[in-house]
């Protein structure tokens, strides 16, 4: 007998999304569309323990930004998504102000500055490969030429582009801006 999954990732066709069964038959749909899918994204996979170590992780990461429990759930769901799902692509560096930060580490929150504007813009850090960071906006909608990016969307980045948050500093800043 073959061994059961409580849960399994699937690409949704009519949504165009990939999507996480779980154990109670919720399907939530993640950020990740088919122009962020590596072909394995399009077939049926089963969770491990460890997505939702990870899922626990983004979890209390995104609770300090003030996220409504369902924008929460999707942005934590669309992080563990791109550990195993992401398309590699070329990191979208070249937009984006050099920090000068190495020691980043995975599964934090961070802010890159906007060469164009001058502003800063917070991100996830969902995981680390190499020098390269895989990376969820979690900003407005961003529209400059040769990069549009909408709020949850997954991109990559060097990690020599991304600052470290305080956490204490990320959850007065939302306080203060709501």
């Amino acid at each position: 007998m073959g061994q059961q999954h409580f849960c399994q990732w699937q690409y949704n066709p009519v949504r165009g999304r990939l999507a996480i069964l779980l154990p109670s038959k919720n399907l939530v749909f993640t950020t990740l569309t088919e122009k962020h899918l590596a072909s394995d994204g399009f077939v049926n996979s089963p969770c491990s323990l460890v997505d939702f170590d990870d899922y626990n992780r983004f979890t209390q990461l995104l609770l300090a930004c003030g996220f409504e429990q369902e924008t929460l759930e999707i942005l934590a769901y669309s992080a563990v998504a791109t550990q195993h799902f992401l398309l590699p692509s070329q990191p979208k560096s070249w937009f984006f102000q050099p920090c000068g930060s190495e020691n980043i580490e995975p599964q934090i929150l961070a802010q890159v500055k906007i060469k164009q504007t001058g502003q800063w813009a917070m991100v996830l850090v969902t995981n680390i490969e190499g020098s390269v960071a895989n990376c969820l906006w979690l900003e407005n909608d961003l529209a400059l030429t040769g990069l549009q990016l909408t709020f949850g969307e997954p991109f990559r980045i060097f990690v020599d582009r991304l600052q470290a948050v305080n956490l204490n500093i990320t959850h007065q800043y939302y306080q203060q801006s709501a």
